[in-house]
């Protein structure tokens, strides 16, 4: 039997700010209420983390379809360049899946470079670049 492969999700994003701010971000429950799993039409309603290497996370976001919860396991953490979870959200995809961010110096500031494995581009892709830019609008 032969497995379908689905190629992995990409989105990056340079912010104007340093690698440690940007990877701050996505622990600091006040930042992560304004661009995290966020749409224009829904508000993040519990933020729960632990913040380690096994760690698990959930993130509750309301909305018009009711709550999504977005949640998942730590990876790897090296701050401030690499950050790696597995992400479950029921409602949108079936299944495990895994992304890295990666935080590479550039000059005045950073880049995220960002892969999703273990779900199709038209499901994710939008929705991280709009996330990106959200983040780099809650960052200024």
């Amino acid at each position: 039997m032969r497995r379908s492969h689905t190629p992995a999700v990409h989105a990056s994003q340079r912010f104007s700010v340093s690698p440690g701010v940007v990877f701050d971000a996505w622990f600091d429950p006040d930042l992560i209420v304004r661009w995290l799993f966020v749409s224009p039409t829904s508000e993040i309603v519990s933020i729960t983390m632990d913040v380690r290497v096994g760690g698990r996370f959930s993130i509750l976001e309301r909305g018009d379809d009711g709550v999504i919860d977005h949640y998942g396991q730590y990876l790897e953490i090296l701050r401030p360049h690499r950050l790696a979870f597995s992400l479950e959200v029921p409602k949108h995809f079936h299944g495990v899946t895994f992304v890295m961010v990666d935080i590479i110096p550039v000059m005045e500031g950073c880049e995220i470079a960002l892969t999703q494995t273990g779900v199709s581009a038209e499901v994710t892709e939008g929705s991280w670049h709009r996330m990106l830019h959200q983040l780099g609008d809650a960052l200024e």
